[in-house]
Order: structure tokens, then C-alpha cells, then sequence
């Protein structure tokens, strides 16, 4: 649907269009930003045109009383069917496969030898380093 002209926006504000063309257009706003900004400019221009709401504090609980809802229709669930691969059940079995492949293929005792293989007696410290080359500049720009 191509954009929504200031003449369409004036009918749809108006209420002035057949049922389909209002959903239509109410489905091209929702989607379409342009079209929401030309809406909000239309119904600022026609403002005179619109009715005016009498009793402004009662007219929402008005309103809502004239609304008929239907209650079987807000209390009926459509049960929703999770896929096999979306269920906790699956990922709980999934991990426990997981760790069971790892620690007979022996992955985790490599892990934990690895740290004991690193020699830390090597490096220094960075704090260490720090302080070093501190104390070092402090002594030279004493002579």
C-alpha cells in the first residue's frame, strides 16, 4: 500500500470509509511512520471538524459501559505447544549428555593439569612491575 494522502486521512478521521478500507489503513499506520506523522498532522488541522466530548471527566467510564465484552472470549486459553527442543526437560538431558561426553573423553582432567603445567615463578606481577619502573623514574629525576 502506497502512503496514505491528506484527503484519505481526512475520510479516515472522519470515519468516513468502508469497514475494509478502515482496517487497511489502520494496519498501513501501524506499520508505516511517515503515515503516523501525516496522522497526527491531519488530526491537528481537522480539530474543528472533530466532535467535541462533552463531559470530558465521565466520558471514558461512559464509554467503556457501552462496550459489550464477551467473557468467554478473555477467558479462554489457547494452549500453546512447546516445540521438543524449546522445553526444559531437553536442555536439562542435553547437558547432563554433554558432561557425561566430557568427562569420559577426559576434557575435564585436561583442564584442571593445565594451570599446574604454567610456571607463575616466571612472570612478575604487574603491580610489581609498576612499582618498579616508578621507583626507577623517581630516581632519575632526583639527579
Amino acid at each position: 500500500m502506497n502512503h496514505l494522502s491528506r484527503e484519505e486521512l481526512k475520510r479516515y478521521i472522519g470515519d468516513k470509509l468502508e469497514i475494509q478500507q478502515r482496517k487497511d489503513y489502520e494496519h498501513h499506520l501501524d506499520k508505516c511512520d511517515l503515515c503516523i506523522e501525516r496522522y497526527m498532522e491531519a488530526v491537528e488541522a481537522f480539530k474543528e471538524e472533530l466532535p467535541v466530548i462533552e463531559n470530558y471527566d465521565t466520558y471514558t467510564d461512559e464509554l467503556m459501559r457501552k462496550i459489550t465484552f464477551n467473557d468467554s472470549l478473555h477467558n479462554e486459553r489457547i494452549p500453546l505447544e512447546k516445540k521438543w527442543y524449546m522445553k526444559k526437560a531437553t536442555h536439562y538431558v542435553l547437558a547432563a549428555v554433554m558432561t557425561f561426553l566430557l568427562m569420559i573423553t577426559g576434557v575435564f582432567s585436561q583442564i584442571t593439569s593445565i594451570p599446574s603445567e604454567i610456571d607463575l615463578t616466571e612472570q612478575s606481577s604487574f603491580t610489581e612491575d609498576a612499582v618498579n619502573k616508578t621507583t626507577n623514574l623517581i630516581e632519575k629525576v632526583k639527579k
